[in-house]
């Protein structure tokens, strides 16, 4: 690439490749692009497998790796001062980003490029001096008859999205394409959402079936790595090396911040006084379709029920039009029933249908309501169907507000905690769950801590 006749000094690829030769996967994976498979485990229910660590800064052998051939590992805002300098990047499945920090980057001496987030590329003749190189890691992974499907997915499609959501996303669809269509749509609805731009968003869905298990291939052999660290080897199975991002960035919060000016962010919206009346039944109903909603993921459960008393319930017709391009938006919708279809209106006024959200508990007018922007589209019930709308001001009031930001200082002021960084503050912060007690009510006491110990 190096001697192809485009520039590729601060431009280059990942690579992520799965051949199939028979029962067996081989699996070559450059950069942050991933593979991963679904296997059924003993209860029936589908788990997702790493076939690929991402390559990137946040991995510690990755950047003991660079440091060597004098690269420096830093992100934005602590070159700029905003940050103290640390390497307290977690590598464990399920830690997240907060919205304040900046993934760390692969730097040279000047600390004004290369500024990549991976330390491995095809091309990028810049960051190959920094040690960025094109060398992959290998895994040989040999199928058995509980594997169902592979994933090749690029970085933006887990940016937002764990494997595992991306498995059970998946599982839903009896049609790999339409799944396909699905995750790469909701990741880039997430990216809408909570950044100020998209990444590449890519997949590719490998379906297996009429596997035979081999009775000549013992358990220790099913998986195989090459070229990678033994201490990362140990834990293949529990390490996802880039976290999922769990909030908005900064400059996705300036932009909504201006959009809204003057306008009421829902600080004195009163929920009792706009509480619809629900059974038990329906308020259980709510949880379970907002389980796996991103937005509703980092609330507490007092916020949780404040929203859920909000909420207002809609029975649709098949043809009834939910929301209207060019339409001022005032509610998002939840859908509880149906099926329901996104329209764009093409260079000549017709509109064209572009998506279809099929599963229960997907969102819809979310955007609206950060920008105070008319729609951008129209969504009409293709189906019969029952909605849950929530209204822009309980909307701002609880899902645009950050939940961690009193508890972050809390933390900060506690002794015990007093010299850690601000990264593992922001974990354990998201690590915390709320728990709410009676007048009176004893929260610890000597004879119950010894069985407690495990909380604090």
């Amino acid at each position: 690439m190096h001697k192809a006749n485009f520039d590729d000094s601060l431009s280059g690829t990942t690579g992520i490749t799965i051949f199939v030769k028979g029962d067996t996967l081989y699996v070559a994976n450059v950069g942050d692009s991933r593979a991963i498979i679904a296997r059924e485990n003993e209860e029936g229910k589908l788990r997702s497998h790493p076939l690929s660590i991402d390559q990137t800064p946040f991995r510690k052998d990755e950047r003991e790796r660079l440091k060597k051939k004098g690269a420096r590992i830093m992100t934005l805002d602590q070159i700029e001062g905003n940050e103290e300098i640390h390497e307290n990047w977690g590598t464990e499945l399920g830690e997240e980003i907060d919205e304040v920090g900046d993934p760390p980057r692969v730097w040279d001496h000047t600390l004004e490029r290369p500024g990549c987030a991976f330390t491995r590329s095809i091309g990028d003749n810049v960051a190959e001096l920094c040690g960025v190189y094109a060398e992959p890691e290998i895994l040989v992974w040999k199928l058995n008859p509980k594997d169902k499907f592979a994933v090749i997915a690029s970085d933006g499609v887990f940016e937002f999205l764990t494997s595992q959501s991306v498995v059970d996303a998946i599982a839903k669809f009896p049609n790999p394409l339409d799944a396909a269509k699905h995750v790469v749509s909701e990741a880039y609805r997430l990216w809408l959402t909570y950044d100020d731009r998209t990444d590449d968003i890519s997949i590719i869905i490998l379906c297996f079936d009429n596997i035979v298990e081999r009775n000549d291939v013992s358990p220790a052999k099913q998986q195989q790595r090459k070229n990678s660290n033994p201490d990362i080897d140990n834990n293949f199975k529990n390490i996802e090396s880039k976290p999922v991002r769990h909030a908005m960035s900064k400059a996705k919060r300036k932009i909504i911040s201006e959009a809204w000016g003057d306008e009421k962010n829902g600080d004195d919206f009163d929920f009792n006084a706009n509480a619809t009346p629900k059974t038990p039944e329906q308020m259980e109903r709510i949880a379970q379709m907002v389980k796996a909603n991103f937005m509703f993921q980092s609330l507490s459960a007092q916020q949780k029920d404040q929203i859920f008393q909000v909420m207002t319930y809609r029975k649709v017709k098949a043809g009834d039009t939910i929301i209207r391009e060019g339409d001022k938006g005032d509610e998002m919708y939840i859908i509880d029933s149906g099926e329901f279809e996104v329209l764009k209106r093409d260079d000549h006024g017709i509109n064209q249908s572009v998506f279809t959200y099929t599963t229960d508990g997907a969102a819809f007018g979310e955007l609206s309501l950060m920008y105070g922007k008319p729609r951008a589209a129209t969504v009409r019930a293709k189906t019969d169907g029952a909605l849950w709308s929530i209204g822009r001001l309980a909307f701002r009031a609880v899902l645009m507000k950050k939940r961690t930001s009193n508890l972050l200082k809390a933390l900060k002021g506690l002794p015990v905690l007093k010299g850690l960084s601000i990264p593992k503050l922001q974990r354990i912060a998201e690590c915390c769950s709320e728990e709410t007690f009676n007048p009176n009510e004893i929260v610890a006491s000597a004879s119950t801590l010894p069985t407690s110990s495990d909380q604090w």
